[in-house]
């Protein structure tokens, strides 16, 4: 059961930047057998970073009007099908670490930090670009677009992968 113990030790395996893989290979083993598993990830595996420098941040960008290639170059990537596959290898490597038919494995949403109902936000940016002709901007075509329906649709309800 869940609830209060004394005796529960946390384990914190998170690593910035990681991929699926790593994950996988190299933190779950890590893990000892859990009641509670949290888990986020898939974003560096499709390139999130450089979204967010492409369209939100313009922190290095080699080509002005990229944000759209970024955010294909995404998408290309979560539909092959080694993504859903290394994802569902972590989810079952997870799985086995699972002690109990009382245990829980929660995917756990991605921030949603941008309206996608409006178009109120479309020529905000933080750019730090000082050329306004080159900045680009998250417009709500983009933000709901097939990466942010994708990802930030678990911001909405974490995921029970539980029977």
């Amino acid at each position: 059961m869940i609830g209060i113990n004394p005796n529960r030790v946390f384990q914190y395996l998170g690593c910035s930047g990681a991929l699926v893989p790593d994950i996988t290979n190299k933190q779950v083993p890590k893990m000892s057998n859990s009641q509670l598993v949290t888990i986020s990830a898939g974003g560096n595996d499709a390139n999130f970073v450089t979204i967010l420098n492409y369209c939100v941040y313009q922190w290095a960008t080699w080509w002005p009007w990229s944000c759209d290639g970024q955010l294909a170059e995404a998408k290309t990537i979560i539909d092959k099908q080694e993504y859903t596959d290394n994802l569902n290898s972590l989810i079952q490597a997870i799985s086995k670490k699972l002690q109990g038919s009382t245990s829980r494995m929660y995917w756990v949403a991605y921030t949603r930090p941008w309206d996608t109902t409006s178009d109120e936000c479309d020529k905000v940016t933080w750019a730090f670009t000082r050329k306004i002709g080159f900045r680009q901007f998250l417009t709500q075509a983009r933000r709901f677009g097939f990466w942010f329906r994708f990802v930030f649709n678990y911001a909405d309800s974490s995921k029970d992968y539980n029977q």
